[in-house]
């Protein structure tokens, strides 16, 4: 998509921004439905996870999407962060089964997509064991799983791990159709977050999201954008 979102700058404990962030961003999401939005961070202990859990949230809670029936207005957040539990546990479901169980062949899809405690949002681990899970992505069987979600789905929320600690990031990222880069304030190094930049399909980064706010934007942030 050509149209970028401004840099924005949620705080975790202010649901108001998230809300504008969620407006800014359906904007483009309007444009096409069932869009996928992966939401990832140059490394780890950005609040990614945070951020994800709170835009479906707000997402889910937008009865707007649901136009005369035609539109189911169900999201679905997706954790692609194997040996952590960090969105189940955050959304309060079982961690198991999850993605790494379908992409097994161990269950079909109905068995680890989960409702959540709001009616329109569903959750999606990534299961157990992490020790197949780079190798099972690349798998047809992945792309076919995200074409099946787009049919029943609104907007899906791809919790990618971050870029700098593994290439599974831009894999996962390629089958999205537009990412969110979570950024801390204060904590990410210039030098980290361009690195990560580099490495991203500029073309679909959708925004970044500066995250633990506190001060006047840093002028080499200003700049990365």
């Amino acid at each position: 998509m050509s149209t970028k979102l401004p840099l924005t700058t949620p705080l975790a404990e202010d649901n108001s921004l998230f809300r504008d962030l969620y407006t800014r961003m359906l904007r483009q999401i309007q444009v096409d439905a069932h869009n996928v939005v992966g939401v990832t961070s140059s490394v780890d202990g950005e609040g990614k996870t945070t951020i994800a859990i709170n835009l479906a949230i707000t997402l889910a809670n937008d009865h707007g999407l649901v136009d005369s029936g035609k539109r189911s207005g169900e999201i679905l957040i997706v954790d692609c962060n194997p040996g952590t539990v960090g969105t189940s546990k955050g959304l309060m479901v079982e961690s198991i089964p999850g993605l790494i169980h379908y992409l097994r062949h161990q269950y079909p899809v109905d068995g680890i997509v989960k409702q959540v405690f709001l009616p329109r949002l569903w959750v999606m681990p990534v299961g157990s064991s992490p020790f197949d899970f780079s190798p099972l992505i690349r798998t047809e069987v992945m792309k076919e799983l995200i074409a099946t979600l787009r049919e029943r789905f609104e907007v899906i929320i791809l919790d990618l791990p971050s870029i700098l600690t593994t290439t599974d990031t831009l894999v996962l990222a390629g089958l999205a159709d537009q990412i969110l880069l979570v950024v801390r304030s204060g904590v990410t190094p210039s030098a980290v977050l361009g690195q990560a930049l580099e490495r991203l399909n500029r073309d679909k980064l959708a925004g970044m999201v500066l995250n633990d706010y506190r001060r006047p934007l840093p002028r080499w942030l200003e700049k990365a954008v």
